[in-house]
């Protein structure tokens, strides 16, 4: 159930934008953002809501309550935390605290999340996410009927690199491990649409292909071909709502090996046949 309790707003400065997205299935979905100056009467606590809250502090300081710890959050630092657990954040005292906000809801980020935040809370620089955010303000602006597909992928951009950021952090001792899992990653981002499978994966990275599905969903939460196939998907709705590609083009463009396939793909994830995706977003 949702519970939240704020500070008197009435003194801050602020700029918030309510995006009103089509209805369109995407993994990361922006709720709202903001640019928000407060003064030391700021707070806001709250737990129950299901959306997951980054802050990029740009001046002064907070104080964000979270996980069993409290941390400053200062300037050039960025936060993520789920609003599903309890969380309080407010102006450090004697402070003006100026900060950006993403809100956005997800279904595949709660064990990204929990990895990012696995010591507590975690606090990296904020600079990408500037510049994803100022791009994702530009869209907010467009109307068409691949935007939520393009703020989705900057947010995916944003929470990925908070997790490399936190990954290389971590005191890890086996590091060819994660090098090779950033490596194979990598990989399938610039040959998704090619004929890849855990046989050439495993042998590109030189690992047994069971080691190598073992750590892959150990460090990313799924397995390489649920990986790829997502990967696939993501590319091919792009597709479906900006071009007038067949079916089978689009298949044959994004890897799959036929277009039977690629429906049944599809539909296992998105719920819905690629036509009736493309269907219902141009009404």
């Amino acid at each position: 159930m949702l519970r939240s309790n704020m500070g008197d707003t009435s003194k801050q400065k602020s700029w918030a934008y309510m995006h009103q997205g089509k209805e369109i299935d995407v993994s990361f979905r922006l709720y709202n953002i903001g640019d928000f100056t407060c003064d030391e009467t700021y707070y806001t606590e709250r737990d129950g809501d299901k959306k997951f809250l980054m802050f990029a502090t740009i001046e002064g300081k907070g104080i964000l309550e979270y996980n069993n710890i409290s941390v400053y959050l200062t300037p050039g630092t960025l936060a993520v935390i789920n609003s599903e657990k309890y969380q309080l954040y407010k102006t450090a005292p004697n402070n003006i605290w100026h900060f950006l906000w993403l809100n956005f809801e997800s279904e595949c980020a709660e064990s990204i999340e929990n990895f990012i935040n696995q010591d507590g809370i975690f606090l990296c620089d904020n600079s990408e996410f500037i510049r994803l955010y100022e791009h994702i303000k530009i869209l907010t602006n467009r109307i068409f009927i691949g935007t939520d597909i393009e703020i989705s992928l900057d947010i995916h951009r944003i929470i990925s690199d908070m997790a490399k950021l936190k990954s290389e952090q971590l005191n890890i001792t086996n590091k060819n491990k994660i090098d090779s899992i950033n490596e194979i990653i990598q990989y399938i981002g610039e040959h998704y649409c090619e004929d890849i499978n855990i046989d050439s994966l495993s042998e590109r990275s030189n690992l047994s292909k069971y080691y190598l599905i073992r750590i892959f969903k150990e460090f990313t939460g799924i397995t390489p071909y649920k990986y790829i196939v997502l990967m696939r998907i993501t590319h091919a709705k792009r597709l479906l709502l900006t071009t007038e590609m067949t079916i089978s083009e689009i298949s044959a463009k994004t890897g799959f090996n036929d277009s039977n396939n690629f429906i049944v793909n599809f539909k296992s994830i998105t719920g819905k046949t690629p036509t009736k995706f493309r269907e219902n977003s141009i009404l």
